[in-house]
């Protein structure tokens, strides 16, 4: 995920897992616009990710371009949105 006003947040994930839904619901609840990449098995997308993790695979994942911030764990994400872009 990566994410301002000017540039959009990038989040790779799986659309049906449950963890990410509270992830997309934060971004939506603080107006953060934001574009979600799915990495399903055998998609690019994954090795793409693999490779800007240092080999890594785990969703979801976020980028914040505004302030360099690259993280997993949903929890982690959501808490991070919150003390960075909640009025």
């Amino acid at each position: 995920l990566k994410f301002d006003n000017k540039l959009s947040n990038v989040a790779f994930d799986y659309n049906v897992l449950r963890p990410y839904t509270s992830v997309r619901e934060a971004l939506c609840e603080l107006e953060i616009p934001y574009v979600s990449r799915p990495c399903a098995r055998g998609s690019p997308r994954r090795t793409q990710l693999m490779r800007r993790t240092g080999g890594t695979f785990q969703v979801p994942y976020l980028e914040d371009p505004n302030t360099g911030v690259a993280m997993f764990e949903s929890a982690a994400i959501v808490e991070y949105l919150h003390k960075t872009y909640a009025c």
